[in-house]
């Protein structure tokens, strides 16, 4: 069974080189443990030494260590392929309350404001289609608090096309570089990146009165 997570990550090449950025990953899950890992990081700094076959150690929230060997590098995202074993990996897929933890949204005067909890899952995502979105209605996406993904990047995928198809106008706010950095990924994915339908901030204010403009 694939599961899915997304975060803040480093990478630390040999000898001490060490590059922030965050990761996504794909983990194969079998009885005893994963099968595999592989996925993507996006780094935050100089990319120097960040070579295809160049082995590494990737460095996870909640203590988590893994090798990885890097693979090639495509619109800025750099593949992973991790060397087992990872300890202490449970931990990016734990099913804690936050995990629990619903899409607040609410009816604003002239947008939809979707305010994001802590961590997105498969449980509390929305679609376009829970939401009853219409052509050309406005929202605001609060992703302020969103520390972990633990959703498929095909999800965002998914939400950029319909962003496209409804000729939505979106306000998307972060403060870190996690959801800023997945949501860009994403609309390339999408062939979207240059879409006016679509802006990320980081200062809520700026996206409300980007979001209101005519």
């Amino acid at each position: 069974m694939e599961r899915y997570w997304a975060g803040l990550a480093s990478v630390r090449l040999q000898p001490s080189t060490t590059v922030p950025g965050f990761a996504t990953l794909e983990i194969d899950c079998g009885t005893d443990g994963p099968r595999s890992l592989r996925g993507l990081f996006v780094p935050g700094g100089p990319t120097r030494g960040l070579d295809a076959g160049v082995a590494a150690e990737l460095f996870l929230p909640g203590d988590v260590v893994g090798r990885a060997v890097l693979g090639a590098s495509d619109q800025g995202a750099i593949g992973i392929e991790g060397v087992l074993p990872w300890a202490g990996w449970q931990r990016l897929l734990e099913d804690d309350d936050e995990a629990r933890e619903r899409v607040v949204v609410s009816q604003k005067p002239g947008y939809l404001e979707l305010k994001a909890p802590a961590r997105i899952t498969s449980r509390n995502w929305v679609t376009s289609e829970d939401l009853h979105l219409q052509a050309e209605q406005r929202v605001l996406l609060d992703y302020r608090a969103v520390r972990e993904v633990l959703a498929p990047i095909g999800s965002f995928v998914s939400a950029a096309l319909d962003i496209e198809r409804l000729g939505l106008r979106v306000a998307a706010v972060a403060s870190g570089p996690l959801v800023l950095g997945i949501s860009r990924l994403a609309a390339a994915r999408a062939n979207a990146e240059r879409s006016r339908h679509i802006r990320m901030f980081q200062d809520y204010d700026e996206a409300r009165f980007w979001l209101l403009g005519s």
